[in-house]
């Protein structure tokens, strides 16, 4: 896999709106990254599902709602990592006045850069992805989220460099 870097607000534009920004930073089988910033109430996804790959957020700057699962709605702070996997009811939104910056990562990519690319170019929704309405049985519990705050998470230190892991292979299932 190759690296790639971008700086804030590079890649390719999916939406230029003063309200709403969202750029794609990589797009690769294994991958989809994306960058967004919300002003303050705006609303992001309705509850949905995948099936196939894991819904990741790391919070830059502000803060997001999330609802994960049946009932459970959680605020993720700047320095706060969220993961939907597979199967699990997830939404979210801006739930603040300020507004809020974060890193979007589907693993796979499952059909989402293209279908971003389709709602741009006004050819909504034909394209497959991986996202469903919720199961009727309400899918996997909320307990089965990935939610670490700042600080949170496993710490290594190599030398005088220290890396904090948010997800892994084993706490994604292998996805990320």
């Amino acid at each position: 896999m190759s690296a790639v870097a971008r700086a804030p607000g590079e890649g390719e534009t999916i939406t230029g709106r003063a309200e709403r920004k969202l750029w794609i930073l990589d797009d690769r089988p294994e991958l989809c990254v994306t960058e967004a910033r919300y002003g303050g109430g705006q609303d992001g996804a309705e509850p949905h599902v995948h099936r196939e790959h894991v819904d990741a957020f790391w919070i830059i700057e502000g803060e997001l709602l999330f609802g994960l699962g049946q009932d459970d709605e959680v605020r993720a702070e700047a320095g706060s990592f969220v993961l939907a996997p597979p199967d699990l009811v997830h939404s979210f939104r801006n739930g603040s006045r300020e507004p809020v910056r974060y890193l979007n990562l589907h693993a796979p990519d499952s059909g989402f850069a293209e279908m971003l690319r389709a709602r741009r170019d006004g050819r909504e929704r034909t394209v497959p992805w991986d996202s469903f309405d919720p199961p009727a049985d309400g899918g996997r519990p909320s307990s089965d989220a990935v939610l670490l705050r700042p600080g949170e998470g496993e710490t290594l230190s190599v030398g005088g460099t220290r890396v904090t892991l948010k997800a892994t292979g084993e706490t994604t299932g292998g996805r990320l």
